[in-house]
């Protein structure tokens, strides 16, 4: 497909109430957007999102991690309901049911990504990056490197056993593990153990970057369980870095508290997830790259502090939440927005579209152009 280049992209949000600015989004050639979309569970800020990504397809390719499995029931179909000329996502792939290798989660972030301790991860990242040629990515063999790790300098016979370890599997590990580090790392291996690929593996495996630049778009399916979702998230946007000058994408989140967590902003990057650590790469250096990023969230105090002056640009869905932490003129634009949960994202409802410029407009959203 090829991508017009326009110097500016519009796309309508819905019909104007009130505001100095018109309700529509507007995507520059050399930069593109930094979207928050927010709103209360059901007010149909997905489903506001997904016509906003639908319409931007057309223009630029698109990679959305979807971790409930439900935008490709709905993106990719066509709203029978909607009046003006129906649109959906055409020339996807999805990328479902698939593992990784071990030796890819070579950073500490991958680790504290998938549950295990501040401790545990320094041994981790030397044992996958050291011990490759003895666990062949095998998490069998693997299981077998922790359970081995020495948690004392030198047995009863004298022998030195952080030498004995690094001779048997060339891994030179500084110091003894502490036993309850060892035995914390050992047991939530086990409990993960099955997702990493294996000998025989039935399941797909994909090179991430190859299927970015193959399709026109791609929805991925990352996780329900959280830990495994940030720990994919950050290994798949690792490896599409490379490509965003070539590929100046969309990135669209969804449950964006899931893969984006609050974490105390004076964390060292070693300590934070690999998904926060990704999608914070992207915030801010990916906008000269031509990178757009829309994140989908009920809640945006629940989100990385240090990522949020990086959005200008938000759209609260609905009902105002009180419990935000945004300025006092949005707080104040927001408490008139009109929602009935009783009647969900089919009801009649109001959102904001707010920049950090003081520019506002309220209005009534269209209809998604896309089954929602």
């Amino acid at each position: 497909m090829v991508y017009q280049l326009a110097k500016q992209i519009k796309v309508n949000l819905g019909n104007y109430l009130r505001g100095n600015i018109n309700p529509e989004l507007t995507f520059h050639k050399t930069g593109w957007q930094r979207i928050l979309i927010e709103g209360e569970s059901g007010a149909g800020k997905s489903a506001h999102a997904k016509d906003i990504v639908v319409k931007l397809s057309k223009y630029r390719k698109i990679c959305i991690f979807s971790l409930r499995g439900e935008w490709e029931k709905h993106i990719v179909e066509y709203n029978p309901y909607y009046k003006a000329e129906k649109q959906k996502l055409i020339n996807y792939k999805l990328l479902d049911d698939y593992c990784i290798k071990i030796s890819e989660f070579d950073e500490q972030g991958d680790w504290i990504s998938l549950g295990f301790s501040e401790l545990g991860i320094i041994v981790l990242s030397k044992l996958v990056n050291e011990g490759k040629k003895y666990y062949q990515d095998d998490p069998e063999k693997f299981q077998g490197l922790l359970n081995l790790l020495p948690t004392k300098q030198v047995n009863k016979e004298g022998t030195d056993l952080l030498d004995a370890y690094e001779n048997d599997f060339g891994i030179e590990l500084n110091s003894p593990v502490f036993p309850q580090v060892k035995q914390s790392i050992i047991n939530r291996f086990e409990n993960i153990k099955k997702w990493f690929w294996f000998e025989g593996d039935t399941r797909n495996y994909y090179v991430f970057s190859k299927e970015w630049i193959l399709n026109d778009n791609l929805i991925i399916n990352i996780s329900n369980d959280r830990f495994k979702a940030r720990a994919l998230c950050g290994l798949i946007l690792r490896k599409l870095k490379s490509y965003h000058k070539e590929t100046r994408g969309l990135f669209v989140f969804e449950e964006a508290r899931v893969l984006f967590p609050d974490y105390p902003p004076d964390k060292p990057e070693y300590e934070l997830p690999s998904s926060i650590r990704e999608i914070y790469d992207i915030l801010t250096m990916g906008r000269k790259e031509g990178i757009a990023v829309l994140l989908i969230t009920q809640r945006e105090d629940q989100l990385y502090k240090p990522a949020l002056e990086h959005f200008f640009t938000k759209i609260i869905v609905g009902k105002y939440l009180a419990y935000s932490r945004i300025h006092k003129m949005e707080y104040e634009l927001a408490l008139t927005l009109k929602w009935d949960p009783n009647l969900g994202q089919y009801g009649y409802r109001t959102c904001l579209l707010y920049y950090k410029t003081g520019k506002f407009c309220v209005y009534e959203p269209f209809i998604s152009c896309c089954k929602s």
